[in-house]
């Protein structure tokens, strides 16, 4: 599209006349015909509100207000870009939240300006603030039939937004909601001390049905936030992607219910539930509370069909009300590989204090140690494990499997090899189950334990091993395996050799 200059006088008294171009400093921006050239902004106040631009060369202008630039790269269609060249902070000053308009409240990123990048120029700390009045960045609030396009914001803290009334989207997003088909980039941000009132007090990526959008945190903190439902820093919906990368921390968040640091939420078609893949690498989820009973996953709650996939990665000192201090998989039609990793000092209340996962769960070279769960699984409850070169040691349980509890599933096998599982107690008086591994067994499964060393570990029976047979066809298998040392009997189950 081409610009023009347009008076603010005949744009306020309707009709709309060409002028000559001429070298006045101010203009507004008209939209004509799709434009090739991207537009970039740079902001030069810290104030708010709408207020005309000045225009500096080719495709470039002055903003006086993060606002002012914001609404006239809605008007233009290109990769825009946004500079923040003023370090300190932008305040969000105009009351009236939930307007999915620049008038007032939050920003609002429209679907017509198509790609936008928000960036850090000045060279100093910049913080968006959104003064309590609104969450701050709202992309694409009104996500009905709108075209793809991705934001990306870069190198600033997002503080201070406050997304309500009550559930749903309105009160979705404290810091950033992105509704839609539209991806979300951060790179080197900060997004502390938001709340919602429903989902993502940091971020929710707010859908009602499942559209193609990724969300990228690279190197960023998300941290402080607070959701009255669900994913104290991140919330997603439906069967989108997340990639999370070095150099992330996931830290101090908090939800009433499930995935305090990170929950991937679902949208139940029939009996699926489509949810995103969740890819983390090189980060750290950390003393992350959800505080509800009932609920699943204190660090990273999974609630649909998607593959998460934790990599070189920390989950630590994280709390659940109800399953999974570290991860949880409420419906079980997830999946989980964990790989070179650390899950230590994790709690539930229920079952799982560093893991709890119903699907698939694969752990490869990682660290269980010293987790906690009131229920069964000081360590892991799981129902289909593979368990590889890994540790699980130093974990507690109020019922059974203080290390590991392993209820197999009707013809799944579960394989634990070249592992160490020491250390762990199952402390129900009532007569708790497997200090070491409890193989809880109501089916025709098989575990397999191949070079692995159990030592060292409490329960009242079978302080190594405990097989719960039940009076059916499951068997546990033997090979090259080292149970000696454990305290009270050290085995409860018949060894059947490979």
């Amino acid at each position: 599209m081409n610009l023009r200059t347009v008076s603010h006088e005949s744009r306020r008294g309707g009709k709309v006349s060409a002028r000559p171009r001429t070298r006045r400093s101010c203009f507004s921006l008209e939209l004509l015909e799709d434009r090739i050239a991207p537009a970039v902004f740079n902001v030069t106040g810290l104030g708010d509100g709408l207020f005309p631009l000045t225009q500096t060369g080719p495709n470039t202008f002055n903003a006086p207000t993060l606002r002012s630039a914001i609404q006239a790269s809605n008007t233009i269609s290109g990769n825009n870009t946004i500079n923040l060249t003023k370090a300190g902070t932008y305040e969000i000053t105009i009351p009236g939240a939930n307007t999915g308009t620049n008038k007032s409240g939050a920003f609002a990123i429209l679907p017509h300006g198509g790609n936008l990048n928000i960036v850090n120029t000045s060279g100093h700390a910049v913080t968006v603030d959104g003064n309590h009045l609104d969450r701050v960045f709202d992309i694409n609030p009104n996500p009905h039939n709108t075209p793809r396009f991705t934001v990306t914001l870069q190198g600033f803290t997002i503080r201070n937004g406050v997304a309500q009334p009550g559930d749903g989207a309105a009160g979705s997003g404290g810091g950033i909601r992105d509704q839609g088909n539209v991806s979300l980039t951060l790179n080197n941000m900060i997004v502390t001390g938001n709340i919602a009132t429903a989902d993502g007090g940091g971020i929710s990526m707010e859908n009602l049905v499942s559209t193609p959008w990724t969300l990228t945190i690279n190197n960023s903190n998300i941290s402080n936030n607070h959701a009255g439902d669900a994913g104290g820093g991140v919330e997603t919906d439906g069967s989108g992607n997340v990639i999370i990368t070095p150099g992330t921390v996931i830290n101090g968040n908090t939800s009433l219910n499930q995935g305090a640091g990170v929950w991937l939420d679902a949208i139940q078609v029939g009996t699926v539930f489509q949810g995103a893949n969740l890819t983390i690498t090189g980060a750290k989820i950390t003393n992350n509370l959800a505080l509800a009973a009932n609920n699943f996953g204190g660090g990273i709650g999974n609630a649909g069909n998607g593959a998460v996939t934790i990599t070189n990665s920390t989950v630590s000192k994280n709390f659940s009300g109800g399953d999974g201090g570290g991860f949880a998989d409420e419906n079980n039609q997830g999946r989980l590989t964990v790989t070179s990793s650390t899950f230590d000092n994790n709690t539930a209340v229920a079952d799982g204090g560093g893991i709890e996962e119903g699907g698939p769960l694969s752990i490869t070279t990682t660290s269980i140690d010293q987790n906690n769960a009131g229920g069964n699984g000081g360590g892991i409850f799981a129902k289909v494990l593979a368990l590889q070169a890994s540790s699980v040691e130093n974990n507690e349980s109020g019922g059974n499997g203080g290390g590991i509890d392993d209820v197999l599933s009707s013809n799944q096998n579960s394989t634990i090899a070249n592992a160490t599982i020491t250390g762990n107690i199952a402390l129900n008086n009532a007569g708790a189950n497997g200090g070491g591994i409890e193989a809880d067994t109501s089916s025709n499964g098989t575990l397999s334990l191949t070079n692995v060393t159990i030592t060292n570990n409490f329960a009242l029976n079978g302080g190594g091993v405990f097989w719960n047979k039940a009076g059916n066809n499951s068997k546990v298998r033997v090979h090259n395996t080292l149970i000696a040392g454990n305290i009270l009997n050290n085995i409860n189950m018949p060894l059947i050799p490979f």
